[in-house]
């Protein structure tokens, strides 16, 4: 196996600014990539608009790797299978979890990752490459929050965009990990608004945009 991918995740973002700059810039030139919309249902305004930027500004060559809907499910991990960038799209990170197993392209972008696959997610989708995510209970239900697996093919623990309330959610998940498993060490970062985290192969992160916020979970303790 090769040296992993970098990765690029997106507090929230357009296709072409400064940020998409960077993150193309490792992609090399005229990229094939596949847009994962499933957090969005496959929007495909969302996926259209994405697509006619990346194609003028960077030469990318762009494919709807669809999970919703009557879909071809081997056309859909061919189009993972055979991108130089797998970007995904943000909307709902449960929608993304649920479909990303069901097609079975979890498994398969953690292996491309490691093959060094450049991968790229934006708000939800950022998130969605991590190893999971916290759920709340609706309204009516009784219970505490629990998390979900996601992808996976990111060791961190990430929130985006959420500064305004000090990272609630993901103190929670990070809450919900010690109780599941007191012997664990996260590392966590908390990406605000205009701002991303670069994931070098060798695991080092670095934050384009404003700073971001880093947490801990040592051993049952919750560090910043």
């Amino acid at each position: 196996m090769g040296q992993m991918g970098p990765a690029i995740l997106i507090a929230h973002g357009n296709a072409g600014d400064h940020i998409h700059d960077r993150a193309f810039a490792l992609a090399g030139a005229r990229p094939k990539v596949a847009w994962i919309g499933a957090a969005n249902d496959d929007s495909r305004t969302w996926f259209e608009r994405a697509a006619r930027v990346l194609r003028e500004k960077y030469g990318a060559t762009v494919e709807l790797a669809r999970t919703v809907g009557d879909v071809d499910a081997d056309a859909t991990r061919r189009i993972v299978a055979e991108a130089q960038v797998i970007y995904l799209a943000g909307g709902d990170v449960e929608k993304l979890a649920e479909r990303a197993h069901a097609f079975g392209i979890d498994e398969l972008i953690r292996r491309r990752h490691a093959e060094g696959t450049l991968v790229v997610g934006v708000s939800a989708g950022a998130i969605g490459l991590t190893r999971c995510w916290v759920r709340f209970p609706d309204d009516d239900e009784a219970g505490a929050p629990s998390r979900f697996a996601c992808i996976g093919a990111v060791e961190l623990a990430v929130d985006c965009h959420d500064e305004e309330s000090d990272w609630e959610e993901l103190r929670a998940l990070l809450d919900v990990w010690r109780r599941d498993e007191p012997d664990a060490r996260v590392e966590a970062w908390g990406i605000p608004s205009g701002g991303a985290l670069e994931i070098a192969p060798d695991g080092h992160v670095t934050h384009v945009g404003p700073a971001p916020k880093r947490l801990r979970l040592d051993r049952g303790r919750i560090v910043e």
